[in-house]
């Protein structure tokens, strides 16, 4: 995860002609076909983007469509830039340049309306996320004036792992109740967007919360051959152990699928 100080100055020069517009101007299912060309080489397969999926990045991840944009060269739409904002911070939640549109500087023009926009609108913090082996992006953050404040990491846990006998039962908890729990521990606003309260508070099935000693999680669709663990916290005394064993009693009710954390967690 990189930060950047919207209080400092930075500028890069630009060949090509380029311009923008909002997202909500260009289209939802337009703009999503932008993101699936830009990403169809990405180092990680992910998901097509749709009209729905844009609007659960607003429902999630706090992405405003109105400061998010549509870059073009030459009148050709290029590349997609989403903006989300909560309070002073703001996150660059995702960028993608199409193939054709590389190496002309639209990654650095796209970088550089963003901060402005935050410096226009008074906010204090710009962030964002980046794979490591993504050494162009790296690069082109730096150059932008990003620095390295977390690494975040992923894990999984494969079907054929040895699950413990089912004895603890979890509890079902409301993800709301979830979310404030991860709201007291994290007073000092230091979580990373993804797995911070406001992320985690409206969301519903398929994604479930569970409960057992003092742990809770929150985890997609039990039913699916692999499971993902979207948010988990500990109450003060519990500790990370219990997550543990929360987690392993829940593998044990659901043997032979797939457990997956996203690289959320620092």
């Amino acid at each position: 995860m990189a930060t950047f100080p919207l209080a400092a100055r930075h500028r890069v020069r630009f060949r090509s002609p380029m311009e923008a517009t909002s997202i909500l101007d260009h289209g939802l299912a337009p703009t999503a076909a932008v993101l699936d060309l830009a990403f169809a080489d990405y180092f990680v397969k992910l998901p097509p983007a749709s009209a729905g999926s844009l609007l659960g990045m607003v429902q999630q991840d706090s992405v405003d469509l109105g400061a998010s944009r549509v870059w073009f060269i030459d009148g050709q739409p290029a590349g997609v830039l989403l903006h989300a904002q909560r309070g002073w911070s703001a996150r660059l939640a995702a960028m993608g340049v199409v193939p054709a549109a590389r190496r002309h500087g639209l990654g650095a023009k796209m970088v550089e309306g963003l901060i402005d926009e935050c410096r226009a609108r008074g906010l204090r913090r710009l962030g964002l996320e980046v794979i490591g082996a993504n050494t162009a992006a790296r690069a082109l953050y730096a150059r932008c004036g990003f620095t390295v404040v977390q690494r975040l990491a992923s894990w999984t846990r494969p079907a054929d792992a040895p699950s413990d006998t089912a004895s603890s039962t979890p509890s079902p908890l409301d993800p709301r109740a979830l979310a404030r729990l991860i709201a007291a521990q994290d007073t000092g606003g230091t979580l990373p967007w993804q797995i911070a309260a406001e992320s985690i508070a409206p969301l519903g099935p398929p994604w479930t919360a569970w409960e057992l000693d003092g742990a809770a999680v929150l985890v997609s669709a039990l039913s699916a051959p692999t499971i993902f663990v979207r948010a988990l916290t500990w109450e003060p005394g519990a500790g990370p152990g219990a997550v543990a064993r929360l987690l392993r009693a829940l593998a044990a009710r659901h043997p032979g699928r797939t457990w997956r954390a996203p690289a959320f967690y620092p």
